[in-house]
């Protein structure tokens, strides 16, 4: 409906007639470095790539994205061309689904007051920026880029021309994604080699796998959604044509979350996806057999694993742990001196650095160095009580409604919905997910399609 109204479909045979002189205008420009030609070439160009864009399906193109995305974060933008894909595969489409998300009315969802809080939560996070931060302007188009995407797709997912099926289909798209991070992420832990050439992580005792997502905490907590999403299609008797894809989640997406060596994103796999086996109605059973052949096995390989270099390295290193309690108490107390608005949008690190905060008998200088490991008391320190608010009730509402629902009937939609939500939450407790894109816009996908589900 879209595409016709724009006149896409119409527009295309015009594009392909232009191709060729374009062509030759485009290298005459380049030659005799013509700028207003080539700016001429490249704004019909633009057009022509917008018109065939716009001819597609938009639940299609919604799909793609998140099909692409996870190859394409910020550890892309370390070369040339991850920084162009990027741009043009990932930032560029938010773009389209906003196109369509004005162009097109949703019969299914009718929007309510709480719809507006994630908009006003960008909203606020830039007026906080801007009046905290006197270099707000170069720091703009980061907070753009870090929260329009997560933001925007809530909508697409709630109220866009998603198409049938939509839980089906964005499952589908991030099992595929989490069998090929998993791949990437034992080849890394084999070879040393990454798509992006990222290697500082491979430093340090314990070398620790990011794939493409640029730190093994954002990879552990994507795979750890996986994994409780395709526990959601084993367990809830989910549709035949996921069923493969999912045993293959279960087969690789564990070794590829070890091989992160994180403890957040593991701990929030076992509490998503624990309660789910056991509270299935079918194969119930089976579920705890599993379980505590696990439990044994664990019992069993124990005192092999206190003895090898990761334990060493990141179980038993309780310097670490020390270090996120002293700026979780800095945090804390930050908090407490601006509760209601907050510190401003990026303001962490400094605002806990030229704190006086003391330190008692942990280590200063480390929590000085560290930047903070809770994405929630992030926001409460940067946009206080008000922040946490316009963030949180959204995705509280949404799961309310799909969870009253559930009462009368759960099934696998439901119960994967739910457990991508408590990976994330759990996971984004133990660092900050301030720094990354499309992991913390996988909740807010999550709650859009659960508002589309519960109405």
């Amino acid at each position: 409906m879209t595409a016709t109204f724009l006149g896409a479909r119409r527009r295309l045979p015009i594009v392909e007639i232009l191709a060729v002189p374009l062509s030759f205008a485009a290298a005459y420009g380049f030659v005799e470095r013509d700028r207003m030609l080539l700016l001429v070439v490249f704004a019909v160009a633009a057009l022509g790539l917008l018109a065939f864009a716009l001819s597609l399906r938009p639940g299609f193109v919604f799909v793609s994205w998140l099909v692409v995305a996870p190859y394409l974060q910020e550890a892309a933008n370390n070369s040339a061309l991850g920084n162009l894909l990027s741009k043009v595969l990932y930032v560029l489409p938010v773009g389209l689904f906003v196109v369509w998300l004005a162009t097109t009315r949703s019969d299914v969802v009718r929007p309510r007051v709480v719809d507006l809080l994630p908009a006003v939560f960008v909203l606020y996070s830039v007026v906080s920026l801007v009046l905290t931060n006197p270099n707000w302007v170069g720091s703009l188009r980061s907070l753009l880029l870090l929260l329009g995407p997560g933001v925007v797709a809530y909508y697409f997912a709630a109220f866009g021309p998603i198409g049938a099926d939509p839980v089906l289909r964005v499952a589908r798209a991030l099992l595929v994604g989490a069998v090929v991070l998993s791949l990437m992420a034992v080849l890394e832990a084999r070879t040393g080699w990454n798509l992006w050439h990222d290697t500082g992580w491979r430093s340090g005792a314990v070398p620790r796998s990011v794939a493409t997502l640029a730190n093994p905490a954002v990879l552990g907590t994507f795979l750890g959604i996986a994994i409780a999403i395709a526990a959601a299609v084993l367990a809830w008797n989910g549709p035949i044509r996921l069923r493969r894809l999912a045993w293959s989640v279960i087969a690789i997406a564990p070794v590829g979350l070890f091989m992160t060596y994180t403890r957040g994103p593991i701990i929030a796999a076992i509490v998503a996806v624990v309660p789910m086996l056991l509270v299935a109605r079918r194969g119930w059973h089976r579920s705890v057999i599993v379980l505590a052949t696990v439990v044994l096995a664990a019992l069993l390989l124990w005192p092999r694993f206190q003895s090898s270099p990761v334990y060493q390295a990141r179980v038993a290193n309780s310097s670490t742990i020390e270090t996120r309690v002293l700026i979780q108490n800095w945090s804390i107390n930050l908090a407490k001196e601006k509760p209601v608005l907050g510190w401003g949008y990026g303001s962490f690190d400094r605002v806990k650095n030229t704190s006086r905060f003391a330190s008692g008998n942990f280590n200063r200088t480390a929590g000085l160095a560290n930047t903070s490991h809770d994405t929630f008391l992030t926001i409460l320190v940067e946009l206080g009580l008000v922040g946490i608010v316009l963030y949180a009730t959204p995705l509280v509402a949404a799961f309310a409604g799909i969870l009253r629902g559930a009462r009368e009937r759960m099934d696998w939609e439901v119960a994967a919905l739910v457990g991508t939500v408590i990976v994330y939450l759990v996971s984004a407790l133990t660092f900050d997910m301030r720094f990354f894109s499309l992991v913390p816009a996988l909740p807010w996908i999550a709650a859009g399609l659960a508002r589309r589900k519960a109405a």
